[in-house]
């Protein structure tokens, strides 16, 4: 099949779909994703790339040719990607060992409810009804990981569903079994599961959670890596933790404590950074005060001030409007090459005049716009040197 349409042939460059009377692939089911490999025979290649279930024992190869011409009915050899498939069959074997560390952990309400085994990581989702807690879930790890360190043997058998069931096997709510069922057994964990797994739980190799999350409402994630990937993680952990170490000039044990430490120092150096540049902008804006008129009975404030940026130009107008009391302010500033206003109107007011009414005008002779409430609205501009014009436009705005 090429492009939705079933065809005679494919040849270079085709992405098709196509399928074989007998395959080794397995397509994706239950959570593991489908293999990937190579086919071909003679002068054809064809590249593998996806396998999805087509049918009852159907298995359709989503590929791409990569040279030659592939015809229907061509005989041709199917090769499995052997060490993606390795990495499959660790993390399939392993989500199985989580299960069941999570019911010796927080017990046997912790239904799986979906998952997905990939060759570079697993991702394990159980009903639970709150976040599982650091300590539980370095627990979950440890067991895991035991059953992976005692190397017991992982068999499968097919047995009469109701047989199976008495034995133990877990289930997976939701899920369709015919009369027999494929019983997938590693150490202490009995499922049922038609994926590919490890022959035994020591090739596996450490394993490694890497988060927790919530999915939905009573459902949870667990997300890790296993072998190589879990490997590489443990490196990556104890590389940081020896440049840390270094910077912080302490044992690894330390690092935390004086990581707590100087986060305090820094919150307490934000807190004097923040009431100095208060202070500064004082300075820089004293005597903005004495600038307010009368417009038709109404004390206004308008004028252009010095800040860092919009947020300390709406605390200064903040700052004015309580000290004129009832009134309204309009401030304009140059903020990192821009123009800023904002307008602020005391809730006597409201009624007779909108900040978002008012600095609308204003905002378009400083080259921007903007809006807001009837008690606070602010804008933006690209040309701040029409910031006096704005400023000296206020009153014909109020009327």
């Amino acid at each position: 099949m090429k492009g939705g349409d079933l065809v005679s042939e494919a040849s270079t460059n085709d992405e098709i779909e196509f399928i074989t009377r007998e395959t080794p692939f397995y397509a994706e089911k239950g959570g593991q994703i489908g293999d990937t490999g190579t086919a071909g025979s003679g002068g054809v290649l064809v590249r593998v790339l996806d396998t999805q279930p087509a049918g009852e024992s159907i298995v359709a190869h989503h590929a791409k040719i990569e040279k030659g011409t592939l015809r229907v009915g061509d005989k041709i050899t199917l090769r499995v990607d052997a060490e993606r498939r390795e990495r499959i069959k660790k993390n399939h074997t392993a989500t199985h060992l989580i299960h069941h560390a999570l019911h010796k952990v927080i017990g046997q309400d912790a239904k799986q409810a979906g998952s997905l085994v990939a060759p570079d990581r697993l991702r394990f989702d159980f009903t639970h009804f709150a976040a599982m807690t650091a300590d539980e879930i370095r627990e979950v790890e440890r067991i895991a990981n035991a059953m992976v360190m005692r190397d017991d043997p992982v068999g499968t058998d097919v047995l009469p569903y109701d047989e199976a069931i008495k034995k133990g096997a877990m289930a997976l709510f939701g899920e369709k079994y015919g009369d027999h069922v494929r019983v997938v057994s590693a150490g202490a964990s009995t499922e049922l599961c038609g994926g590919t797994h490890v022959s035994r739980t020591g090739e596996i190799g450490p394993i490694v959670i890497t988060a927790e999350s919530s999915v939905a409402a009573g459902v949870r994630r667990l997300e890790a890596v296993t072998g190589p990937g879990a490997a590489e993680r443990i490196r990556e952990t104890f590389d940081a933790a020896h440049e840390l170490s270094a910077l912080f000039k302490v044992p690894s044990a330390q690092i935390v404590e004086r990581a707590k430490q100087t986060m305090e120092q820094l919150r307490g150096l934000e807190k004097e950074v923040a009431k100095m540049r208060e202070q500064l902008t004082q300075a820089a804006n004293k005597g903005l005060a004495d600038a307010v008129r009368d417009v038709n009975g109404v004390k206004v404030l308008a004028a252009v001030a010095k800040v860092a940026d919009a947020n300390e130009l709406r605390q200064q107008a903040a700052r004015l409007r309580d000290q004129i009391g009832s009134g309204i302010v309009v401030l304009g500033a140059e903020t990192k090459g821009k123009a800023s206003l904002c307008v602020l109107v005391s809730d006597d007011l409201t009624s007779r005049y909108q900040a978002g009414k008012i600095i609308g005008p204003l905002a378009k002779i400083v080259g921007g716009g903007g809006g807001g409430k009837p008690d606070m609205a602010q804008a933006g501009g690209s040309d701040p040197s029409k910031l006096g014009e704005a400023i000296e436009a206020v009153s014909g705005v109020l009327g």
